[in-house]
Order: C-alpha cells, then structure tokens, then sequence
C-alpha cells in the first residue's frame, strides 16, 4: 500500500481562473500532502496588477484521483475579472475590489463563489442588445443600494458549460 505523507515546494507557480480571464501567480510555498488531501494554505496569489490574496484550504483526492476543491481565496484588493468583448462571453471588462472566493467539488465540474465589492477601475459591461440560452440553476447577482441603503438587485443567468458561478 502506497502512503503519501510529505511535502513538496512550489516555485514560480501560474494558474489562469478561464471564466474571469485572470492569470495569477502564486509565491513560493510548501504544499502538504497526504493520502486525501494537498494542503495549500501557505500560499499567496498575485494578480497582474501586484494586489495579493491568501488562500486557504486545498484539494480532496483519492490517491490523486477524483481531486476536489475546498480552497478559499480572501483579498481586500484584487483583480478578479479581465474578459475581452466577445460573442462567446455574457459579460466583459475588468473587475477589480475586495474579494471572498470559494471553490468546491470535483476539479472536472467546479463551483465558484464570490462575494465581492467592486473598487475604483472597475468597468464591467453586459450587452443586452443578445439572446442567450440560459440554465435555470446558474446565475449572476449584481447587488447595488439605493439612497436610502437598501439591496436593489438584479439578475441575468447564464450558463458557462462545465463550471457553476455564483457572484
């Protein structure tokens, strides 16, 4: 029987989020591995603008296979959208501001949450001017006050095949 039980260091390590468009790269950090689990906790993510978040949490795996996420990424500023104007996305531009990401369940079929505020330089556009088939389950919340601070919210649903996005 084979036992994971170790750690290994990463360096000069990238990873692009393909639904935000974001390419970030993570510190030089010890990764803990074991049986069941990749501890990345020690790590720190970069956006191309110099912001940083940490990270907790890690991947689930069976002997390295069925690998699921329990990752959580918190930042009070960083770059968390940058999509170009296309046919194949429902919204584009560049979101930037605090961030809570969660990401859960198998790496083949994620599902992301975010809780974020946007910050100044943030320019996020939706045509509406198309139609679009939509999947009942999935679905993006763009929350705004009014003057007298209550939620005013309104809601688009989209379907990104493969991933469950929550914002």
């Amino acid at each position: 029987n084979l036992v994971l039980n170790g750690s290994a260091w990463t360096r000069d390590a990238e990873t692009t989020v393909t639904v935000t468009g974001v390419r970030y790269k993570l510190n030089d950090f010890k990764v803990k591995l074991t049986n069941d689990y990749i501890d990345l906790s020690q790590a720190v993510v970069t956006d191309p603008l110099g912001n940083t978040a940490d990270v907790t949490g890690g991947l689930r795996h069976d002997m390295m296979k069925d690998l699921a996420l329990e990752l959580r990424i918190q930042s009070p500023r960083i770059l968390g959208i940058d999509l170009p104007k296309s046919d194949e996305v429902v919204f584009y531009g560049r979101g930037i501001g605090s961030a809570d990401v969660r990401f859960s369940g198998l790496t083949r079929n994620p599902s992301l949450l975010v809780n974020a505020t946007t910050a100044n330089g943030t320019r996020v556009y939706m045509p509406l001017d198309q139609s679009t088939n939509v999947d009942e389950e999935s679905f993006i919340r763009f929350v705004q006050r009014d003057s007298m601070g209550n939620i005013v919210t309104k809601s688009r649903k989209l379907e990104k095949s493969g991933i469950n996005l929550e914002l």
